[in-house]
């Protein structure tokens, strides 16, 4: 079976509002954006930033708080194991947001290679195309946006949801990245082995 959903603007809405909040610093509202997912041992969730003072805090990150004050974060299998998704489109897609949440969160130090920026329309890579900047003001030059169509791309293959964004890297430049994500009918998840196919090579040379 292969199937797409019919409509891609609610998902595109979804992963806009998200950036949005990334970049007016409202971290707390975040969890609320992710209505298919829930959590088998109650609690919350929140968002853990990364402390520059701190050696041991370069990365931010998600925790998932439970009724007994334990915390579990998305860096580990235990927090994942921990959601229940919905078996759709939107659980799927809400799920990879979440996953890929933190490469848009404060980073520091070596933590910063993985920073990327993701793009969810044309006009978003026209935009970055046409600034011709990369985020330490270095120049990206040549990066033709009309050769890409950046809409995101669901699907459903064989049991698993297949999901594919165009994504930009400082070190990398852009690449598509395509990652299966397989839902159970109990709402458990399984990520497979995420496919990253480079579009346009940057590098901008910062060594941190």
């Amino acid at each position: 079976m292969n199937r797409t959903p019919s409509d891609i603007e609610p998902f595109v809405q979804i992963a806009l509002r998200l950036q949005t909040l990334v970049q007016q610093k409202q971290y707390d509202l975040i969890p609320s954006l992710f209505t298919c997912i829930s959590y088998k041992s109650g609690g919350a969730l929140s968002i853990r930033l990364a402390d520059i003072s701190d050696p041991f805090y370069r990365e931010s990150m998600l925790i998932l708080t439970t009724p007994d004050g334990s915390k579990m974060e998305d860096q580990d299998e235990i927090f994942w194991r921990n959601l229940i998704v919905e078996k759709s489109f939107m659980g799927a897609w809400q799920v990879f947001l979440m996953k890929k949440l933190w490469h848009c969160l404060p980073l520091y130090d070596h933590a910063g290679y993985n920073r990327a920026t993701f793009f969810y329309s044309n006009n978003q890579l026209k935009e970055f195309a046409t600034r011709g900047k990369d985020d330490f003001d270095r120049p990206v030059e040549n990066l033709d946006f009309h050769l890409y169509d950046a809409t995101p791309s669901l699907q459903y293959i064989d049991d698993s949801f297949i999901i594919k964004v165009f994504v930009w890297n400082n070190w990398r430049g852009l690449f598509t990245e395509t990652e299966p994500i397989h839902i159970d009918q109990s709402g458990n998840i399984t990520f497979g082995e995420s496919q990253l196919d480079t579009l346009f090579e940057h590098n901008c040379g910062i060594l941190f």
